[in-house]
């Protein structure tokens, strides 16, 4: 296409290929119906108190459904990534305390979640030993005596 690309096609590209990394990009989950997603067994009410509910800081991607039923809000500069909290780093749609404030609609990335083997949130699910906190987030629920 040398010749077809005028000098503003040019610095759009630059654009979106800025610092080597590309901008723009897409991020689906690919769950045909969110509903129909197993959730998890973990009582994360009883937990809460030690993981300090650190999987609603990830980064969580919806799915087409999500998009189209328009319930939630994502990430203007990352589509399609779940919206967050600017000043505390958690999902925008977490409660006062830690439950969530669109279960019935959250996407089915957070439906099939299950904390129990990841290193990010448990040193040791059945001892119940969490793993530290990651930089930046800041603990929310107070250590039950």
């Amino acid at each position: 296409m040398r010749g077809h690309l005028t000098e503003g096609h040019r610095k759009l590209i630059t654009r979106i290929r800025a610092d080597g990394k590309e901008r723009g990009v897409v991020h689906l989950a690919t769950y045909r119906d969110k509903h129909a997603v197993t959730s998890s067994d973990v009582d994360c009410a009883a937990r809460l108190h030690l993981c300090q509910a650190r999987c609603c800081t990830f980064g969580v991607s919806m799915s087409p459904q999500d998009v189209r039923e328009g319930k939630l809000r994502w990430e203007l500069h990352q589509p399609y990534l779940l919206e967050k909290d600017r000043e505390t780093g958690y999902c925008r749609y977490m409660d006062g305390d830690g439950g969530c404030g669109v279960y019935d609609d959250r996407p089915g990335t957070c439906r099939a979640y299950d904390c129990r083997h990841d290193g990010r949130v448990w040193l040791d699910f059945e001892a119940r030993i969490p793993a530290p906190m990651p930089p930046g987030v800041k603990p929310r629920f107070a250590p039950k005596p």
